[in-house]
């Protein structure tokens, strides 16, 4: 049903923000154009002390169909480059139960764990700078591929661009880190997509969302990883690396502002220690 779907090139989510907000689309496209628009033209709405932020979420093809192949196992990587970034890795098996599921329903069976990003320190004159360490992080993806040799697994990383304002230490760690990365996934002969941040923050409805809305929207995907991983709000590199793998798997959002009563606004956890990964 689902490739028929896709075939079809008809997605329908009734109660998107694209029909609320473009009521005059023929809906019977593509839903991701409709989202596309949204994200494009559209400024995200901010949530004010007695909102927050919610997302309305479909589906696109992936960016590896081949991890959707019946009767395997499939692994996705989300890599968030930074120093203070994470790895993500969505695995999930394509049994029967799951054959029919769009990935935005996939997501939910499917287990996510995050790491942080593994450092080192590095000293150019006088500096002091972190970046990732090579051989933690090849480590890494031996132990992610061990877990299950027969395994389908595929990478998406994201790349960033300083501005021209930056200084050299920025465009020196920007390129180092998303060089010795992708280095990695080529010595291990792992399939990989670079995607840059606001190309996938555009698909995801986070364009101008900034921290809190990364924050908002993986919590909202993966509700059982939440509490493990996203509690603080120093946690939105573990956020993006999950959205990130969520992208890759053809997850789509947009945003909008829902109205919650200040009796049940919560506080955010503000811890600032740091925080152990699994």
């Amino acid at each position: 049903m689902w490739n028929r779907v896709l075939q079809g090139n008809i997605i329908r989510h009734p109660s998107s923000v694209a029909y609320r907000i473009f009521p005059s689309i023929n809906h019977d496209t593509n839903l991701g154009r409709c989202l596309s628009k949204f994200t494009t033209f559209a400024t995200p709405p901010t949530p004010s002390p007695t909102s927050s932020w919610e997302f309305d979420i479909c589906s696109e093809e992936p960016v590896f169909p081949e991890l959707l192949k019946p009767y395997t196992s499939s692994v996705i990587i989300g890599v968030d480059p930074d120093s203070s970034g994470a790895i993500s890795t969505l695995r999930w098996s394509n049994s029967d139960a799951v054959l029919d599921l769009p990935p935005d329903q996939l997501i939910s069976v499917a287990q996510p764990v995050v790491f942080d990003m593994p450092t080192e320190i590095w000293k150019m004159t006088t500096r002091e700078k972190k970046q990732p360490s090579p051989a933690a992080f090849l480590q890494l993806l031996q132990n992610i591929a061990a877990e299950d040799p027969k395994a389908a697994v595929r990478a998406a990383i994201e790349f960033t661009t300083p501005t021209h304002l930056s200084g050299k230490y920025a465009w020196y760690g920007s390129g180092f880190a998303t060089g010795l990365i992708t280095g990695l996934f080529i010595a291990e002969s792992l399939e990989y997509q670079r995607i840059s941040a606001p190309s996938w923050k555009r698909s995801l409805g986070l364009t101008r969302a900034g921290k809190e809305g990364s924050l908002a929207l993986a919590r909202q995907l993966f509700p059982q990883a939440a509490e493990k991983y996203l509690k603080r709000k120093k946690d939105h590199g573990r956020a993006e690396a999950l959205l990130i793998a969520a992208w890759a798997l053809g997850v789509r959002a947009a945003p909008c502002v829902v109205d919650v009563p200040s009796s049940s606004s919560t506080s955010e956890v503000e811890d600032t220690s740091a925080g152990d990964s699994d």
